[in-house]
C-alpha cells in the first residue's frame, strides 16, 4: 500500500480523499484499501461510493469489486 501522506487530507472531506488517491495514486481499489488509505471503515467507503457520481464500479475481479475515478486513464 502505497503512502498517501502528499495531499493535504486535513482539508478535503472523504470522498476527495478517495478521489485524488484513484486518480493520482493506484488508477483503482476496492472498498477495503480506500478504507485504509482514509481511515474508514469499508462499509462507510462503500457508502460514498455508492453515493457519489464521480466514482465508477467495474465489473467483480473474484471476490473483489473494484472502483475507479471517473476521468482517470482506467474510466
Amino acid at each position: 500500500l502505497r503512502d498517501f501522506t502528499g495531499l493535504k487530507t486535513q482539508t478535503m472531506s472523504p470522498a476527495d480523499e478517495m478521489f485524488e488517491y484513484l486518480r493520482h495514486e493506484v488508477g483503482r481499489a476496492d472498498a477495503d484499501e480506500l478504507g485504509r488509505v482514509i481511515g474508514k471503515s469499508r462499509s462507510y467507503v462503500a457508502q460514498l461510493l455508492g453515493d457519489d457520481p464521480r466514482f465508477m464500479r467495474l465489473p467483480r475481479e473474484g471476490r473483489k469489486v473494484l472502483w475507479v475515478a471517473k476521468g482517470s486513464h482506467e474510466a
